[in-house]
């Protein structure tokens, strides 16, 4: 068509080629070269037995995923053995465990994009074979001119091709988890056990990418490096050739700790009392690290030393660098230390009371442990009413509970910390050092996020527990909701994170079980669900602004909820097609209006 309007061909020409494109597809080379059919294959092996006192349980997988792209695949195997024991006249239980799994990927981007929009994407009547079965060239940046006499010139092929570029890279993972487990549990009295678990899991992340000196992405970045000297007219290449090579690791190991008591008693078959109390003590930590290699021949497995920090001259005439991509090396670790306990007790199993507390501590928030730890709690009552005399009488009512709570619950702040966190950066242009920033200042002040709630339900069943009814209605209150809150900029931060927020929540929930048919060989059951909850932050201290309501977003506002969205009241179309909205005194706005006329009449 631009050929036709340049004057270059006649409108007769143009139709003929407009009729030949529209008889062309490529639905069948697609998938005869990009596609294949999906194959999923698993296999699953198992093993159980023991005697009296012991037992085990041995069980073994492996999967092979072949998708439906090609160059594309994954694996995955995990082998899996338990075993028990009981000894001392089985007063002593001892459980143990071990789980390991392994998962292998390989991705290739090639068919995907050749599918999908953007530059890489076919048309319907872009062919990837000629008549002569061979692999079509596609011209993405110049015109066919322009590459052919920047080949002339010593560049590499500055073209694309679907088929080849299946072959010539490739992103592979390699993820392993192994999992141990123990538990060793005692009988002190008939009515009470002393239990100590643990459990170990350690993870590796390995992650190869290759691009080979032939795809395009690297003679891409090549010849946008090269450039022709002006004294011998030789070219000078400022990114090495040869493929990159980029290699990252990540690994992370959490062990956990628990001792718990377990009290389990009843008196004269009327009162019953359940209590439970101990500690858990939990860390997680992870560390890894990205390398990347210029120049990189995959025979040799050689690489070319580079600065990435060293500009070089491009082919469009500004100068550029590789840049850092790696980063530094990460490590992390976060603990976490627990007292917890739980109450329960019934009488004549129709009146129920319940108690818990629960004290968390984590190295999170800060370095006193006044500051970090904070005790939890919740206590809570039910009344059986189908358990009391009176109702014996209503059969067709199974089941009939009243119950309420009221208790806290808190989380450790997601986001800011006690001390000042530093990030380590890549090597400055002019000295050659390497330097940091401060990400955030210390802020000692932070702590947890609290919620209250209070909590009544009623459930019941009828016709033999046939239709089970849930309802809960609730009201929930947060203090301290971490927020960004506007700091003196003199100090080198426009905001801070503070627990400063405010919030109410308020709701119900209802559940339906039902069993329309149920015999002793198979059952239908029917569930229905609606649940309804709508927040507001109550604190004054975050008035709404101009520019507030223009989208929905993490700012909190006074008197809206925490995930609003705003929206303007669409006035349909004008003569040229463009969009129309509504003001606030219901006048029609047109597009053309400034977007600040826009939020002042809003």
């Amino acid at each position: 068509m631009f050929a036709a309007q340049r004057g270059e061909i006649s409108g007769q020409e143009l139709d003929q080629q407009l009729e030949r494109l529209g008889g062309t597809s490529n639905h069948k080379q697609i998938k005869d070269n990009l596609l294949r059919s999906q194959v999923t294959q698993q296999y699953n092996m198992s093993v159980r037995g023991g005697g009296e006192k012991t037992g085990y349980y041995i069980s073994g997988n492996y999967s092979n995923n072949q998708p439906v792209f090609q160059s594309n695949g994954s694996e995955q195997y995990g082998v899996t053995a338990n075993f028990d024991t009981k000894l001392l006249n089985d007063r002593i239980s001892l459980q143990t465990g071990i789980n390991h799994t392994f998962f292998r990927d390989k991705v290739n981007n090639a068919a995907i994009q050749a599918l999908s929009g953007g530059t890489y994407g076919l048309r319907p009547y872009d062919m990837l074979l000629d008549e002569n079965g061979a692999s079509i060239d596609r011209y993405l940046k110049f015109t066919p001119d322009v590459i052919d006499d920047l080949d002339a010139r010593g560049y590499m092929p500055w073209t694309y091709n679907t088929i080849d570029e299946l072959g010539l890279s490739y992103t592979k993972y390699n993820k392993s988890k192994t999992r141990i487990n123990a538990r060793l549990s005692g009988e002190i009295t008939p009515w009470a056990e002393l239990a100590v678990s643990g459990m170990l899991q350690r993870g590796t992340n390995d992650m190869t990418q290759y691009k080979d000196q032939d795809s395009y992405e690297m003679r891409d970045l090549i010849n946008t490096g090269t450039t022709v000297s002006a004294t011998n007219g030789q070219l000078v290449y400022g990114v090495p050739v040869g493929g990159r090579y980029r290699a990252g690791n990540t690994s992370n190991e959490d062990y956990t700790l628990r001792a718990q008591l377990n009290i389990n008693k009843d008196w004269n078959r009327l009162h019953h009392i359940n209590l439970m109390g101990g500690s858990e003590i939990r860390q997680a930590s992870s560390s890894g690290y990205q390398v990347t290699k210029f120049g990189f021949n995959r025979d040799a497995l050689t690489a070319v030393v580079v600065n990435p920090t060293v500009p070089y001259n491009t082919i469009y005439g500004y100068s550029t660098t590789l840049g850092i991509n790696d980063g530094g090396v990460i490590k992390t670790r976060f603990r976490y230390l627990s007292y917890f306990g739980n109450a329960n007790y019934s009488y004549r199993n129709t009146y129920f009371l319940s108690g818990s507390i629960r004290f968390d501590d984590s190295n999170i928030i800060g370095v006193s442990r006044r500051d970090r730890a904070i005790p939890l709690w919740s206590v809570g009552g039910k009344w059986n009413i189908k358990g009391e005399q009176f109702m014996q009488g209503w059969r067709w009512l199974s089941a009939l509970n009243v119950r309420t709570t009221y208790g806290s619950g808190g989380s450790v702040p997601s986001s800011g910390s006690a001390l000042t966190t530093v990030s380590i950066g890549g090597t400055d242009f002019y000295t050659g050092k390497t330097y940091g920033s401060i990400m955030s200042p210390g802020n000692q002040q932070l702590g947890w996020e609290i919620t209250k709630t209070l909590n009544f339900g009623i459930d019941f069943g009828l016709f033999s527990s046939r239709v089970n009814v849930n309802l809960d209605i609730f009201r929930k209150w947060s203090d301290g909701i971490l927020t960004n809150v506007d700091y003196n900029a003199t100090y080198g931060w426009s905001s801070l994170s503070y627990n400063t927020g405010d919030l109410t929540s308020r709701g119900y929930e209802i559940g339906v079980t039902a069993y329309p048919l149920r015999g002793t060989d198979w059952t239908w059951q029917s569930n229905l669900n609606f649940s309804y909850n709508k927040n507001e932050v109550t604190d004054s201290r975050f008035p709404g602004s101009a520019t507030n309501p223009l989208t929905g977003g993490n700012t909190v506002i006074t008197g809206y909820p925490t995930d609003y969205l705003f929206a303007y009241q669409w006035a349909g179309l004008d003569e040229n097609g463009q969009s129309q909205i509504y003001g606030a005194d219901g006048n029609i706005i047109p597009s053309t209006e400034f977007l600040s006329e826009l939020t002042r009449l809003t």
